[in-house]
C-alpha cells in the first residue's frame, strides 16, 4: 500500500521514538544510518517508514523532512494508523504541514521547558504528540503564504538552522522567546575569541565557541571553553558542567552519551559547544560557570 504522511516515526537505530525533524539532525551526525530505517509509531506494528528531505539541508529544500509508507510495505490490520490513515501532528483540513512555505516570518521559539517523551504505544484512533514538532498556522499576510512557525524545545534544531545561515539571513531572520523578538545573530554570542563581556547581552543568549571535554573523578563531565571570558571583574575559560545523576534521567540520555564519547575520543576532546545560559560566578568568585536549566539547553560536537 502506498499514501500517508507521518510527523512520527520509531528509529530501528535509536530505539526511540522521533519526529521528522529530529530524524533530520541525527542523521547528519551519523546517528541514523538511512533514510529507510524507521518503522510505524505503533509498537503492534513493523510496517516501514522512509524519512523524506532527511539527506536535504534546510537552505535547499522546498518540503519539510516527513515519514511515508515505504514502497511494498503495509501496516499491520490492527494498527491505529492502517487505512483511513491519519496524517499525525494535523487535521485532514489542514494540507500545510508538509508544505511549510520557507519565508523569513518569525520562529516562536520556547527554550525553558523540556519536551516530554512520547511512547511508541498510542491507543487506537490517536495520534503520537510530539511536542517538540514543527507547525504551520494560517497566514494573515496579503500573499495567502502559510507562515513557517516553528515550536523548539532544544538547542540542537536552532544551532542546526543557524550554521547554514548567511550573516545576512541570521540578521534578517527572527525568533520570539516570550515577548521578545530577536535577531538569530544577536540570539549566538560568538566566544571564540578572548575578553567578551558575558553580561553584555542583557538576557540568556546561546553562548558558543570551541572548547575542550573532560571527564571529573566523580563521574560528572565539564565541558570548557578555549577562550577566557570577563564576568563581574574576573577573567576566567567559561564551564558547562553534566551532572551524572541529570544524565542517568535524561530522555536522550543514549543519543547525549553517545555525544559525549564522540567527544573524549576526539582529537585533544576538542567540541565545538553551544549553550543556552546563564552566566554565574563561583561562591569563591573564582571560576564563571554558564548555567543550563536543561540539558535540551546543551549541545555540542567534536570539533
Amino acid at each position: 500500500m502506498s499514501g500517508g504522511t507521518y510527523s512520527a516515526a520509531y528509529s530501528k537505530d535509536l530505539g526511540e521514538l522521533i519526529t521528522a525533524d529530529d530524524a533530520y539532525s541525527y542523521r547528519s551526525q551519523d546517528l541514523i544510518s538511512s533514510n529507510d530505517g524507521f518503522e510505524c509509531a505503533s509498537d503492534s506494528c513493523q510496517a516501514r517508514l522512509m524519512c523524506i528531505n532527511i539527506d536535504s539541508p534546510p537552505a535547499s529544500r522546498i518540503l519539510e523532512p516527513y515519514f511515508r509508507i515505504a514502497k511494498g510495505a503495509a501496516h499491520d490490520p490492527r494498527c491505529p494508523y492502517s487505512p483511513p490513515e491519519t496524517v499525525v501532528g494535523r487535521q485532514d483540513k489542514d494540507k500545510e504541514f508538509i508544505k511549510k512555505v520557507k519565508c523569513g516570518h518569525d520562529d516562536v521559539v520556547f527554550l525553558e521547558v523540556a519536551p516530554i517523551r512520547s511512547p511508541r504505544s498510542v491507543p487506537p484512533g490517536q495520534s503520537p504528540i510530539i511536542t517538540k514538532k514543527s507547525t504551520s498556522t494560517p497566514s494573515t499576510n496579503p500573499t495567502g503564504q502559510s507562515l513557517n512557525i516553528s515550536r523548539y524545545n532544544r538547542v540542537r534544531p536552532l544551532v542546526m538552522r543557524f550554521k547554514k545561515m548567511s550573516t545576512v539571513q541570521a540578521g534578517s531572520t527572527y525568533v520570539h522567546i516570550g515577548a521578545e523578538r530577536i535577531a538569530y545573530s544577536d540570539l549566538f554570542f560568538n566566544l571564540n575569541t578572548a575578553n567578551h563581556d558575558l553580561a553584555a547581552p542583557e538576557r540568556r543568549v546561546i553562548f558558543w565557541g570551541v572548547g575542550f571535554i573532560n571527564t571529573l573523578q566523580n563521574g560528572d563531565y565539564q565541558l570548557k571553553f578555549r577562550y577566557p571570558q570577563t564576568l563581574s571583574g574576573k577573567n576566567d575559560r567559561p564551564n558547562v558542567y553534566i551532572n551524572r545523576s541529570e544524565l542517568d534521567v535524561y530522555m536522550e540520555k543514549n543519543i547525549l552519551s553517545q555525544i559525549i564519547a564522540a567527544g573524549l575520543a576526539a582529537a585533544g576532546q576538542r567540541v565545538e559547544i553551544f549553550v543556552y545560559a546563564e552566566p554565574v560566578l563561583a561562591r569563591s568568585g573564582t571560576q564563571i560557570y554558564l548555567r543550563i536549566a536543561s540539558l535540551d539547553h546543551l549541545y555540542f560536537v567534536p570539533h
